[in-house]
């Protein structure tokens, strides 16, 4: 967001209630990621006292933002625990091939021999 205009339409389309004066750059915005794997977009904006006083008190804006807010923390848990058990999957058709039986690999994998049957099947389909 270096380009101030842009910034400026952008930012008055999400809050429309404000009246944007100016854009500045304090320093180099910093993001912070909840995990290495996450993607996020974090925008400092700073507005006048009475702006900010006005925000706080619509209680519309901070149930969406809330709302947000819950909904990225969520789809980045989702994301997590899909990444877990696809690798998880490949260990334990890796496991299948070398000739590992379903009691060494449910206590290696932390898994069961319904999830070893599925992997055995995905080998098949790719046979």
């Amino acid at each position: 967001m270096q380009d101030a205009e842009l910034c400026k339409e952008l930012l008055q389309r999400i809050l429309p209630d404000l009246e944007i004066d100016h854009i500045e750059y304090p320093e180099l915005q910093k993001a912070i990621k909840p995990d290495a794997a996450a993607k996020s977009i974090r925008l400092d904006v700073y507005i006048r006292d009475d702006a900010v006083k006005r925000a706080k008190k619509n209680r519309e804006w901070r149930h969406e933002y809330m709302t947000l807010l819950m909904r990225d923390q969520e789809n980045i848990e989702k994301g997590i625990e899909k990444g877990t058990l696809q690798e998880r999957r490949k260990i334990i058709i890796r496991m299948i091939g070398q000739g590992f039986n379903d009691v060494q690999i449910m206590s290696l994998c932390e898994t069961n021999e319904e999830e070893i049957s599925e992997c055995r099947r995905s080998m098949h389909c790719q046979d």
